[in-house]
């Protein structure tokens, strides 16, 4: 990038790599990464675990440091990290002893907040992702699903411009992944932060992203295919078809690098 920097680019990797632990307890570089994240857009990082897009999520929330190259946040280095960002990992991580509404009110507790003028708004993120139902139960009475929606409104609650998630539909079961994609395109429709989401699912990247980035071991973004589909993105007779092409073009890259065989 020459000149000033866009201010319409809210994120950037470039040639960044991230030191990632081995199950071995050794460490490895993933990456270099390059990629560009318009503002506003959602982005999807698909790839399998072994493609190093986790780390990256961690280095564009400013968690962990490039080992080299840098992240850059409308044009500046990033040194630190995000605190603005939502952030939503895989397990939702909910407190055993406060409720659904309670756990989503805490991310208001943890930045020095009184909770009480966040409630009517976590009630109504609540009510928007399909929780509504639950706000007064704990954790322990939770269905998976509702707890990963519990999870995404607390990152939520504070309306961040930048929403982080790390592969959230892995522990849902089929239905449950299908009806959390539905209730994800409501929001995204209704509210536009910028997401960047990894996932191992590439149907649920294509019906959410703007943009799906392909990743592939040992950590590289092979291609970013731009998802050219009105929303809500359902799987009908009319973008059916054009949702299996963009699968179809995803899974002939992952192919072509040995992720699918």
């Amino acid at each position: 990038m020459t000149g000033k920097p866009d201010p319409r680019l809210h994120l950037q990797a470039k040639e960044a790599c991230a030191a990632v632990r081995t199950g071995a307890g050794t460490e490895s570089l993933a990456g270099p990464f390059t990629i560009d994240i318009p503002r506003n857009v959602f982005a999807a990082l698909v790839g399998p675990p072994s493609c190093g897009s986790s780390a990256l999520l961690r280095l564009l929330a400013g968690l962990a440091a490039p080992a080299s190259g840098e992240i850059l946040v409308r044009g500046e280095k990033l040194t630190s990290p995000q605190s603005g960002a939502g952030f939503v990992f895989s397990e939702p991580s909910l407190l055993a002893s406060r409720t659904a509404l309670g756990n989503v009110l805490l991310q208001a507790e943890l930045r020095g907040l009184e909770p009480g003028p966040k409630e009517p708004r976590a009630r109504e993120l609540l009510s928007l992702i399909g929780a509504g139902d639950y706000m007064d139960r704990y954790p322990r009475d939770l269905p998976g699903a509702i707890a990963q929606r519990v999870a995404i409104c607390r990152a939520l609650l504070l309306d961040p411009e930048l929403l982080l998630m790390d592969d959230p539909f892995r522990p849902l079961d089929p239905l449950e992944r299908e009806q959390l994609v539905r209730d994800l395109q409501r929001f995204q429709f209704e509210s536009r932060p910028t997401v960047v989401m990894t996932s191992t699912g590439i149907l649920e990247a294509i019906q959410l992203a703007d943009l799906v980035a392909v990743v592939v071991p040992p950590g590289r973004v092979e291609r970013v295919i731009e998802i050219d589909l009105p929303r809500p993105r359902r799987l009908d007779k009319t973008t059916a078809p054009r949702i299996s092409d963009y699968c179809t073009t995803v899974r002939m890259l992952l192919e072509a690098h040995g992720v699918l065989t």
